[in-house]
């Protein structure tokens, strides 16, 4: 062992013959020895070197070596003192005993009982010190335990194989909606309490089959008498033998959840529509109005407002809905191909028809076409698509034999249709024929109501997607979604929740994480403004000043992404605070 690493031991003896034969014979056994002739300057020197053992002689001229006992205790020191002396008596032993002394000596002292005591005392030591350092690891581990505990909103319940409660949260309190500290060591079916007992079921089934179980949603009413609704997880406790120490139980408060969920069957009876708006009812209404109907129906709205969705919706609750619904975008096929599309061709009518091919109206006889696009088409499709609404036949492309069929038209456009027939671009009897119900689809800046529900429906199902626990938006982005106009509708909003999710690292999108155009168009950036490079210059360093320099923060005061603040920067050569700033 080096001496560096030895054992340190202090020896306080005003016997120099006693300190020198302690230092010589616990040197050569390989321990590092501090000697003090008075009582002052052994305290002194256990105060600097924290020994690992402590011999002392108990009379030390007018001083009483027992004091080495209290400066020890006083310390919070485990280190072992043995007592000296040349005057042994019960009482004076008896006393070092109770304050603490670990062994007791009586000169003349021996070389061998010397070194076994010191050795053994120091194996004491050695055994303190591990405990201790396993103490302290275990409540380090203890501390970090209850941080996350601290910081998760549901509640964390730890049982025994007898359901006696070992530990909560705080969150725990707030659900099961106790008093702190009330649930530590009760046993749960003797609190009563509505929110426990109705996981007491899942807890036992844990117990008993040592598997981790999990329910959904768990209904029941609450101690101040509110309904509740609850998911519980609840997994088994094992120790490294395998042998069961209990159960953990984890409540999520799905109430909220629950809530906006049957807002959202309530206000919209579809499976793929969403919103409670006074508009959103009027489109809930038409199409409850058509389901029993063979009517053909024109959808019309901004792109990305479901138009797509409500033809589906059209179908479904139609007595075509056993059958087939096909959807044609009239906008990506051009003439000759879409006519094949839609009518479908016999071999060799063209170069390529290499065989017969039925057509999409063919394809979902008895059911539903829906058109998408409506307005893009030819004015030759427009007039074959007329004699099709008229006669409800037509002919595949190279043959003249017609095909009857029986199948509900679903068209839909972006285009003012009224516009186009004016400019002679939109057949009018053509628009008459498919406009004999229309359904406009609002865009979202007129229901700004919806927005919540749409972003909660998306956050679910991004969820699921990207496996994040992102649950919220955070209020200030929410205040900008409903502020935001919405030019692309519910698909923008759609595509801007899934843009913060793949960027969002906690549990709450935050404006960093929305699209840039959409911060552009609420906070239009520096490059937009008409200001001079001075003027830009003195809100660039203001607004940096304000944030203490944090750039993150300061592209996010001044609406602008990161690359553009760095752009910024480096053209007023900002990169570094001013010297005076630090």
């Amino acid at each position: 062992m080096s001496v560096k690493n030895a054992p340190r031991v202090v020896v306080i003896d005003d016997e120099e013959s006693i300190r020198y034969s302690f230092k010589t014979f616990l040197v050569n056994d390989g321990y590092q020895v501090d000697c003090a002739e008075t009582l002052s300057v052994g305290l002194e020197l256990i105060h600097r070197r924290f020994p690992d053992i402590i011999f002392t002689d108990i009379l030390l001229g007018d001083d009483n070596g027992l004091k080495v006992l209290e400066k020890v205790r006083e310390l919070q020191l485990y280190t072992p003192v043995i007592m000296i002396t040349g005057q042994p008596s019960i009482d004076t032993a008896s006393e070092a005993v109770r304050l603490g002394a670990y062994d007791y000596m009586v000169k003349p002292i021996i070389k061998d009982t010397l070194l076994r005591v010191a050795r053994s005392a120091l194996k004491n030591k050695q055994l303190i010190d591990e405990r201790e350092k396993l103490t302290a690891e275990k409540d380090r581990y203890r501390n970090h335990l209850d941080a996350v505990f601290a910081s998760v909103n549901d509640a964390i319940i730890t049982v025994d194989n007898s359901r006696r409660i070992i530990a909560s949260n705080h969150a725990a309190n707030t659900i099961c909606q106790v008093e702190e500290n009330a649930l530590r060591g009760c046993k749960i079916d003797a609190l009563n309490n509505p929110c426990l007992m109705s996981c007491l079921g899942t807890i036992d089934a844990t117990l008993e089959k040592r598997e981790a179980m999990h329910v959904d949603k768990k209904e029941f009413i609450a101690s101040n008498g509110t309904p509740m609704v609850i998911s519980i997880t609840c997994s088994p406790l094992l120790s490294s033998h395998g042998k069961s120490l209990g159960a953990a139980l984890v409540v999520k408060d799905m109430t909220r959840l629950d809530f906006l969920e049957t807002l959202v069957k309530e206000s919209s009876p579809f499976t793929r529509l969403i919103g409670h708006s006074l508009k959103m009812h009027k489109v809930y209404d038409l199409i409850r109005a058509l389901a029993d109907t063979d009517a053909t129906v024109l959808i019309t709205g901004e792109t990305g407002t479901g138009k797509n969705l409500v033809a589906r919706e059209i179908h479904e609750l139609s007595r075509r809905c056993q059958h087939t619904m096909v959807t044609v975008r009239c906008s990506s096929l051009s003439e000759n191909l879409l006519e094949s599309e839609l009518f479908g061709h016999v071999k060799g009518a063209f170069t390529g028809a290499m065989k017969d091919k039925i057509g999409r109206f063919q394809l979902c006889d008895k059911g539903s076409i829906f058109l998408d696009e409506i307005g893009e088409i030819s004015p030759v499709m427009q007039l074959k698509l007329l004699s099709v609404l008229q006669d409800r036949e037509f002919e595949r492309v190279g043959d003249t034999t017609p095909i009857r069929v029986d199948t509900r038209i679903i068209a839909a456009t972006n285009k003012n249709l009224k516009d186009e027939v004016k400019k002679k671009d939109f057949r009018e009897d053509l628009y008459y024929r498919l406009n004999v119900v229309e359904i406009k689809m609002p865009p979202l800046r007129e229901r700004h109501g919806d927005i919540p529900l749409l972003v909660n429906h998306f956050i679910t199902k991004f969820q699921q997607r990207y496996n994040k626990p992102i649950t919220a938006l955070s209020n200030e982005v929410m205040q900008n979604f409903t502020a935001y106009q919405w030019p692309g509708n519910v698909r923008e909003l759609e595509h801007a929740v899934e843009h913060a999710f793949v960027l969002c690292r906690t549990e709450t999108i935050e404006m960093e994480h929305i699209p840039c155009e959409i911060k552009d168009a609420l906070m239009p950036d520096l490059h937009r403004r008409t200001v001079s490079p001075s003027m830009e210059k003195e809100e660039l360093l203001s607004v940096l000043k304000k944030t203490g320099w944090n750039k993150a923060k300061t592209a996010r005061l001044l609406g602008v992404s990161r690359p553009t603040l760095y752009r910024k920067l480096e053209k007023y050569q900002l990169e570094d605070p001013p010297q005076d700033t630090v």
